[in-house]
Formats: structure tokens, C-alpha cells, sequence
């Protein structure tokens, strides 16, 4: 499994007193490793043509009756989920556990896309939930294609 190039550009980061500034929250959050990592992907959706609000952070969800935070939920042009986007710290390696945890959080969320990033590197799977099968993505999906 190849990881999916993605240049980010940390000047578009907005960096404050050991804060970062989250333009879908509209707040100022504490600047740690994986929250860069999640500011970098913001931007990133952000110059790809994805607007804000078509962005959610920290979304709440229930998985197996247990509360869970999204890292990232990007939404199509109708406003239905689209893409889940799993951030680690750019020293946390992108184990198993990492994908297992993002799948569990799609068992509530049914995306088709799901992608997990520690900023080094990405991996991105499509989801077929109706077949119930999910093959490995050689780059970032586009917003226009189904």
C-alpha cells in the first residue's frame, strides 16, 4: 500500500500565541502536533474549492453507545457526508488501529470516503457499503466524482 502524495502549505496556517486558527470553527485552538496536522488538511480542502461550511470538525457521534469525535467530516454539494478524514501527530505511525478506528466511526456516518493522515503520509480508501467492500485509493478523491 502506497501512501498518496499531498503538499500542504503551513503559511496558509494562521499561528498565534501557541494557537492555531481553525477557519470551520471560527475559533482559535491549541496549537498541538495532531491539531496542526488537521489545519494543514483544512487548508488543504479549503484551496481544493471545499468551503468551510461544508466542513465539520470534531463532529459528535455514538459508536457501539459510546460518545466519539470525528476528526473532519467533509460534505458533498447536497450537505451529505462525503469524506471522513482521520488526523494523527506527525509521529504517530498509521497502524492498523489508526484505519480501525475510522471505520468504526463510518459505522455511523456511512461515508464513501475515508482518509487518514499524519501529515507525512495519507492513505485513502472508497466504500461500498451496499457490497460491503473498500479498495485502497491511489490519490485523494474528488468532490465531483461520484
Amino acid at each position: 500500500m502506497q501512501p498518496i502524495a499531498v503538499t500542504f502549505n503551513p503559511d496558509l496556517v494562521k499561528v498565534r500565541d501557541h494557537q492555531l486558527w481553525d477557519p470551520v470553527r471560527k475559533q482559535w485552538v491549541a496549537h498541538t502536533p495532531e491539531e496542526w496536522v488537521r489545519q494543514l488538511w483544512l487548508q488543504y480542502w479549503i484551496g481544493a474549492g471545499i468551503p468551510a461550511s461544508r466542513m465539520q470538525v470534531e463532529k459528535g457521534l455514538h459508536v457501539h453507545g459510546q460518545p466519539r469525535r470525528t476528526d473532519v467530516v467533509v460534505f458533498d454539494q447536497a450537505f451529505q457526508p462525503w469524506l471522513l478524514l482521520e488526523c494523527k501527530a506527525p509521529t504517530v505511525q498509521l497502524k492498523q488501529s489508526v484505519f480501525d478506528q475510522i471505520a468504526r466511526y463510518n459505522l455511523t456516518l456511512q461515508v464513501p470516503y475515508l482518509v487518514v493522515s499524519n501529515g507525512h503520509f495519507t492513505f485513502a480508501a472508497h466504500i461500498d457499503h451496499q457490497a460491503g467492500t473498500y479498495h485502497m485509493l491511489p490519490a485523494l478523491p474528488s468532490i465531483g466524482r461520484p
